[in-house]
C-alpha cells in the first residue's frame, strides 16, 4: 500500500483497521477497496487488503422495518434536532458482519431521524410518495452521498433522503442521469461542491467537470 498516497480527508470518515475517526483535514490513505487509513495504521492493513473487499450491500435484516418503528418512536419524542447534532459531532457506530465479504453496517435510528428531518420528502424530486404501512408518512430511503464501500461516513451530513426511484438514479443512473441529479442538489444547495466525490472516486472526472461548469 505503499504506492497510495496521504492526502487530507474532506470530511470526518472511520479509519478501516483501528476504527478511530480521522478527523477533517488530518492525513490519510485512501485504498479503493478497504477505504481510509490512518497512515500509521497502514502497515496493520496490508495484510488484509489483497483478501478483503468492502461493498455496500446493507445485511441489515429487516432495516426498513426497524426504521418504521424507531420513526414513530422518535417523531414523539420530539428532539430530533438535539440527537442528529450529537451523531455529527461523535464518533459514527459502525459494525461490520461477515458473511462472504464484510460490509458496512448502517445505523438504522439515524436514517429514521433523518427521515423525519426532512419531513419525508424526497429532497431530490419532492415528490411525496406513497404513504408507509405503519405509519402516516411517505417512505423515503437514505441515501450516503458519498458511499459506504468508498468510506464514507454514517452521519447526517452524509446522507440524503430520497424516493426510491431518485435512489436508483444515484445507484444504477447513466452519466446523464446523475448529471441532472447532482445538478439538482447543486441548484439546492444541498452539495455547494463535489470536490469530496471525486476524491472518493464516487463519480468520474468527467461528471465532476461537467458539475463544476454547469450553471
Amino acid at each position: 500500500m505503499s504506492e497510495l498516497k496521504i492526502k487530507p480527508v474532506v470530511i470526518p470518515v472511520t479509519c478501516f483497521v483501528c476504527k478511530e475517526i480521522i478527523p477533517k483535514g488530518e492525513d490519510a490513505i485512501f485504498n479503493p477497496k478497504l477505504g481510509h487509513i490512518h497512515p500509521k495504521c497502514d502497515k496493520n492493513s496490508s495484510s488484509q487488503s489483497s483478501s478483503i473487499e468492502i461493498y455496500d450491500n446493507d445485511l441489515y435484516s429487516g432495516y426498513e422495518d426497524k426504521s418504521n418503528d424507531l420513526i414513530t418512536k422518535f417523531t414523539s419524542e420530539g428532539n430530533n434536532d438535539e440527537k442528529l447534532l450529537e451523531f455529527e459531532s461523535s464518533k459514527p457506530i459502525s459494525t461490520t458482519k461477515k458473511i462472504e465479504s464484510i460490509s458496512q453496517s448502517r445505523n438504522p435510528e439515524l436514517a429514521s431521524r433523518m427521515k423525519i428531518k426532512r419531513n419525508h420528502i424526497c429532497q431530490v424530486c419532492e415528490i411525496p410518495t406513497f404513504k408507509n404501512k405503519n405509519g402516516d408518512y411517505h417512505y423515503t430511503e437514505s441515501h450516503h452521498i458519498i458511499p459506504r464501500a468508498l468510506g464514507g461516513p454514517d452521519i447526517p451530513s452524509n446522507i440524503l433522503i430520497v424516493c426510491a426511484n431518485c435512489h436508483r438514479k444515484f445507484d444504477s443512473g447513466d452519466e446523464s442521469t446523475l448529471l441532472e441529479t447532482y445538478g439538482i442538489l447543486k441548484q439546492k444547495n444541498i452539495l455547494e461542491n463535489f470536490d469530496s466525490l471525486i476524491e472518493y472516486n464516487a463519480i468520474s472526472e468527467n461528471l465532476f467537470n461537467e458539475l463544476n461548469n454547469s450553471d
